[in-house]
């Protein structure tokens, strides 16, 4: 499941600000509500977080977000992203994941939990404002084939140093990495058959990318020799965000 992650010093500096304003922190859970997948970003000098809605799949059929000033004070903005604004798009909206180009906010999204022969798959929709309304930008999915075995759910999408923009996405222990999708000509760079649960928040440290990943044991084919919700953790690098990457 995607985790939220801040540098350190910004952390550092919010919480000075809120101690010398006398507020208090916000607790766990930072805002009421059943919410799973939650995309934390930085975007016009706000805070935001865009959850997947936590229900049975036929009612997961919109996505809210989340803003806040100081990290202490949220602001719902229900429904950013409806089914009715996506023609294809019956059930499972999941995992969003936002950037922001040229004025406008690209929310990439999985719908309809899409197996082979199915319509369904990985979405984007477009705004001027990154509370939406998001409206389907292609009519269709952007990615909507089982490519290298990988699931097209679970996108995470960011902006490298030299301009370019890259998704990683995958389910039933396969990840695909695309590059530029904000302008919908995909190709596949490089694929990995590593136990990929969710593809959390991406940190570039110095030439390295490091990413890190949970998986379920029973999920992803492996004895399990405890309970049922067992987690492993790895860590995976490469050298560039194309590359395949290495335990």
């Amino acid at each position: 499941m995607k985790r939220i992650i801040f540098s350190i010093a910004l952390i550092a500096f919010i919480a000075g600000m809120a101690t010398a304003k006398g507020k208090t922190t916000s607790g766990n859970p930072v805002f009421p509500g059943w919410y799973a997948d939650p995309e934390g970003t930085v975007m016009d000098g706000k805070f935001w977080i865009f959850p997947t809605y936590s229900a049975p799949f036929d009612e997961q059929t919109f996505m809210d977000a989340f803003s806040s000033p100081d990290l202490v004070n949220w602001t719902k903005h229900p429904r950013v992203l409806e089914k009715a604004n996506v023609s294809w798009a019956r059930r499972a909206m999941w995992a969003p994941a936002i950037v922001k180009k040229d004025n406008k906010y690209y929310l990439f999204f999985g719908a309809n939990d899409v197996h082979e022969g199915e319509i369904g798959g990985i979405g984007v929709a477009i705004a001027d404002r990154p509370e939406g309304p998001y409206k389907d930008a292609l009519g269709k999915p952007l990615i909507g084939n089982i490519v290298n075995g990988a699931q097209p759910i679970d996108q995470f999408v960011f902006r490298d140093d030299d301009g370019t923009y890259y998704m990683y996405y995958g389910g039933w222990r396969h990840c695909n990495v695309f590059a530029s999708p904000t302008t919908y000509s995909a190709s596949c760079l490089s694929t990995t058959a590593q136990c990929i649960a969710k593809l959390p928040q991406t940190i570039m440290l110095k030439v390295r990318l490091c990413l890190s990943e949970t998986a379920n044991t029973t999920s992803c084919g492996a004895k399990a020799d405890g309970p049922a919700q067992t987690t492993v953790w790895h860590m995976q690098s490469a050298t560039h965000p194309s590359a395949r990457l290495t335990v």
